[in-house]
């Protein structure tokens, strides 16, 4: 009977998965991961609880616990902003950016020096470069804005 309702969780929670990156919303994707983890650890820790297998139980509900409180990543670090990080599908920047635009994408005061520029750009190219999970979009935003501001362009 056990072995039934198992594989009842199991298939249920495969059936959600396929419809969530059917979907493709990668929010909803890790929700659901998280959620049917912490779910199936909890359904196998009173199974075995259960059938008296103490230990075993309690170490399945530790990590259903530890997968309920910790703090997931996103599935990719675009999700958060909607931009794609591929490089083929990300958009490409305006031809012209206005100063007002560049001094406020880089987050600065409306006369910055060169020095904050730099640091600025410094800054935000590390967080939003490509490599580091953040898109083409961005980072060609940023490089955008440096240049207006520098007189590079």
């Amino acid at each position: 009977m056990i072995w039934l309702f198992t594989a009842l969780l199991i298939g249920g929670g495969l059936w959600l998965l396929a419809k969530y990156v059917a979907n493709g919303d990668p929010k909803a994707m890790s929700r659901t991961i998280r959620w049917g983890t912490v779910g199936m650890l909890g359904v196998l820790a009173l199974a075995s609880f259960g059938l008296g297998r103490f230990p075993f139980a309690f170490i399945l509900g530790g990590l259903a616990i530890l997968a309920a409180v910790m703090p997931m990543t996103q599935i990719g670090h675009a999700a958060k902003d909607g931009k794609s990080s591929s490089s083929g599908s990300a958009r490409q920047p305006r031809a012209h950016m206005t100063r007002a635009e560049a001094i406020e994408i880089l987050g600065l005061s409306s006369r910055p020096s060169a020095e904050e520029i730099r640091e600025a750009y410094k800054r935000l190219i590390v967080k939003y470069h490509p490599d580091q999970g953040g898109s083409d979009y961005l980072a060609a935003k940023i490089n955008q804005a440096k240049d207006v501001l520098l007189g590079q362009s």
